[in-house]
C-alpha cells in the first residue's frame, strides 16, 4: 500500500471540509447582512479571512486530535496500573514485603520530585510500584526481605550474589511484559539501575580475588533516557540508602541525598536523562523534604509504640 495516499486523502478532506465551513460561514454573514440591509461589499471583505480561519481550525483540530488521543490512551493505561490492589503488587506485598514497602516509599519520593521539575509524576509513581518486581523470582535473597539473622546469607560467592542482584532487572522486564504493563513502565523498569556497579559485592570479590572483572558486577543498562527514569533511579538509591541506616538523624538526610546525586552525575548515569543542574537541585530539595516527612512520621510512630 502506498504510504503517501493517506496524506493526500487527508489534504483533500481538509480542503473540502474547510471549503464547506467557509461557505456556510459566509452564507450566514450574507443572510445576516441582507436582513439588516447592510452594504453587500462589506460581506466580500470577510471571504478570504473566513476561508483562512476555517482552514486553520481544521488543520489545528486534525493535528491536535491524534496527540490528544495518544495522551488519553497513555493516561488510561497508567491509571489502570495505579492501583495497589493489582494482583502483581499484592503478590509482591505477600512474598517480598520489604521490597513492597521500599517501592511505596520510592513512589512517594519520585512523585514529589517529578512534580518539582514538571516531569510526569504519574508515570514515576506507577513505575516505582513495579520497578523491583523482578525480585519476586528470589525474594528472600534481598536484604530488605531478610531478618537480622538472615542478612549476608544465601550466596556462595560475591560473583553469584551480584549475578542474582543484577538479574532482577531482566526478570522485572519479563514479568512486566508478561503482565501487560505499559511500554513506559517497562522502560523505567529496565533503566532504573542504568549501568551502575554492584559496588559492595565487587569490593568483596576484589578482596578475595584481585583479578575480578568490574563488568561482571555491573547492571546491563540502558542508562536513564528520560527525566522520569532519572528521577526513579535517584529516588530508588536514596530510599535504599536511608533505609539501610538505622535511626538516621534528619540533619544527615541532606548529605545522603547530595552524595547519591553527585555519584550518579560523576558516573554519567544521568547524561541521557535530560535533567539539568537546576532540575537536579530541585529534585534534591524535594527528596530532602519528603524524607523529612517520612522520617518524622516514623519517629512519632516509634515514640507512640514505646509508651
Amino acid at each position: 500500500m502506498n504510504k503517501s495516499r493517506p496524506v493526500v486523502y487527508f489534504l483533500y478532506a481538509t480542503i473540502i471540509v474547510a471549503f464547506f465551513l467557509w461557505l456556510i460561514f459566509n452564507i450566514s454573514i450574507l443572510l445576516v447582512h441582507f436582513l439588516a440591509l447592510s452594504n453587500i461589499s462589506f460581506i466580500y471583505l470577510n471571504f478570504i479571512p473566513a476561508l483562512i480561519g476555517a482552514i486553520a481550525i481544521i488543520l489545528g483540530l486534525s493535528t491536535a486530535t491524534p496527540l490528544l488521543k495518544d495522551s488519553m490512551v497513555t493516561l488510561r493505561r497508567l491509571l489502570r496500573f495505579d492501583n495497589l490492589s493489582n494482583p502483581l503488587l499484592l503478590k509482591l506485598s505477600l512474598l517480598a514485603p520489604g521490597t513492597y514497602h521500599h517501592s511505596i516509599n520510592v513512589s512517594n519520593l519520585g512523585q514529589s520530585a517529578a512534580k518539582a521539575v514538571g516531569a510526569d509524576s504519574l508515570l514515576v509513581r506507577v513505575a516505582a510500584y513495579y520497578h523491583d518486581i523482578g525480585k519476586l523470582d528470589n525474594p528472600e535473597f534481598y536484604i530488605e526481605n531478610q531478618s537480622e539473622s538472615e542478612k549476608n546469607q544465601g550466596y556462595s560467592s560475591a560473583k553469584q550474589a551480584a549475578k542474582i542482584i543484577v538479574g532482577h532487572v531482566k526478570n522485572g522486564i519479563l514479568l512486566a511484559k508478561k503482565n501487560n504493563l505499559s511500554e513506559e513502565i517497562c522502560d523505567l523498569v529496565a533503566q532504573h539501575h542504568g549501568t551502575t556497579l554492584v559496588n559492595y559485592f565487587f569490593e568483596l570479590a576484589k578482596s578475595q580475588d584481585s583479578k575480578s572483572l568490574r563488568e561482571d558486577f555491573r547492571y546491563p543498562g540502558p542508562k536513564p533516557a528520560t527525566k522520569e527514569a532519572g528521577i526513579l533511579m535517584i529516588s530508588d538509591c536514596v530510599e535504599a540508602a536511608v533505609r539501610s541506616v538505622k535511626d538516621v538523624p534528619l540533619a544527615n538526610l541532606a548529605d545522603i541525598v547530595n552524595n547519591i546525586i553527585l555519584e550518579k552525575v560523576e558516573e554519567q548515569q544521568l547524561d541521557n536523562s535530560g535533567l539539568s543542574e537546576k532540575e537536579l537541585k530541585k529534585i534534591r530539595e524535594s527528596l530532602i523534604e519528603t524524607l523529612g516527612v517520612i522520617y518524622h512520621r516514623r519517629a512519632v510512630n516509634t515514640q507512640t509504640t514505646n509508651k
